[in-house]
């Protein structure tokens, strides 16, 4: 099989718009996966295998520094750690420069 398909136009992507302000809305409503990094940690397999309840990971983070909002693997956003009633939320303290 061949990678590209030579019957199709080489100019194929002519026929492509950038997207408009109603395309954008139409996509307004598409979830995405949220994720909030605290840090993160490097174990050896015998270090992982003996986790228990009560062992305690070190992070790579001090306490204070933001967490990173992140979709997929871009980080958006930087934001502390705050408690909502009995939750736990993020409260945003920075948006990425580049953009959502």
């Amino acid at each position: 099989m061949a990678l590209y398909d030579t019957d199709v136009p080489v100019r194929m992507a002519d026929q492509f718009q950038p997207a408009t302000e109603p395309q954008l809305t139409a996509l307004s409503e598409v979830p995405l996966q949220v994720t909030v990094r605290l840090g993160s940690t490097r174990l050896a397999l015998r270090e992982l295998l003996e986790l228990e309840v009560g062992s305690v990971l070190l992070l790579d983070r001090e306490v204070g520094e933001p967490a990173e909002i992140m979709v997929g693997d871009r980080v958006i956003a930087l934001g502390e750690l705050v408690r909502v009633d009995n939750d736990l939320g993020v409260r945003i303290t920075q948006v990425s420069a580049s953009g959502l």
